[in-house]
């Protein structure tokens, strides 16, 4: 897993396992893949988007998500305009179901 990452801390916390940290997903990745690795802990939506868009047989996502975060979208504090905008599209995006196609692009399908 990335240095300093929630999913660092989170398994460090599995008795016995021998964490290593990465400088970035793309190093985790590929010493999985390279058989230095038996897992990645990473949030969900990298790992759907790593398995996704590698079209990956060497790897699958296994078990629960275990501590949901919530993602956001920041915007200068004094720019509501822009914040109303991105909000705004996202609606329309939700409501008119392209939203749903380009996570299924991204990340594949919804767990």
């Amino acid at each position: 897993m990335q240095i300093g990452t929630t999913s660092a801390k989170e398994a460090q916390k599995i008795k016995n396992a021998q964490v290593r940290e990465f400088n970035s997903n793309s190093e985790a990745y590929m010493e999985l893949v390279n058989g230095g690795a038996d897992a990645v802990v990473n949030d969900l939506p990298v790992n759907q988007y790593y398995l996704t868009q590698t079209n990956s047989k060497d790897a699958k996502l296994v078990g629960e998500v275990a501590n949901a975060e919530e993602y956001g979208l920041a915007v200068a504090k004094n720019n509501k305009e822009l914040a109303d905008k991105v909000n705004k599209a996202l609606d329309e995006l939700k409501k008119n179901g392209e939203y749903d196609k380009i996570y299924q692009k991204w990340f594949g399908n919804k767990k």
